[in-house]
């Protein structure tokens, strides 16, 4: 199942829709959600990996988004990308990009 993350890109202006899949339609409702840096949320269901120390998480996302912007990227690849950390913090910073994950 996918999960359709809006928000809207702060350097242009223009909205964006981020997909991510959370699993089977039996886990929307047990999802984890967890905020990120620029408005996004993280939604995950339970058996998914996410970072056990959120804080700890939230600087390693925030110091990656600043880096991005510092270097003036407009792109990125996210790979092994897992539900989305990265990239949905990074495409709500205003940058586009692709994020893949491989999945069984």
């Amino acid at each position: 199942m996918f999960v359709a993350t809006a928000g809207r890109n702060r350097v242009s202006g223009r909205k964006f829709v981020a997909l991510s899949v959370v699993g089977a339609a039996d886990h929307v409702v047990d999802e984890q959600r967890w905020p990120l840096p620029g408005g996004v949320e993280l939604r995950a269901p339970p058996e998914a990996f996410t970072q056990v120390n959120w804080s700890a998480n939230l600087e390693l996302v925030r110091a990656v988004v600043e880096g991005a912007i510092a270097r003036g990227a407009r792109s990125f690849c996210d790979l092994y990308a897992g539900a989305g950390n990265f990239a949905l913090a990074l495409a709500a910073a205003g940058l586009g990009g692709v994020a893949v994950e491989r999945s069984e």
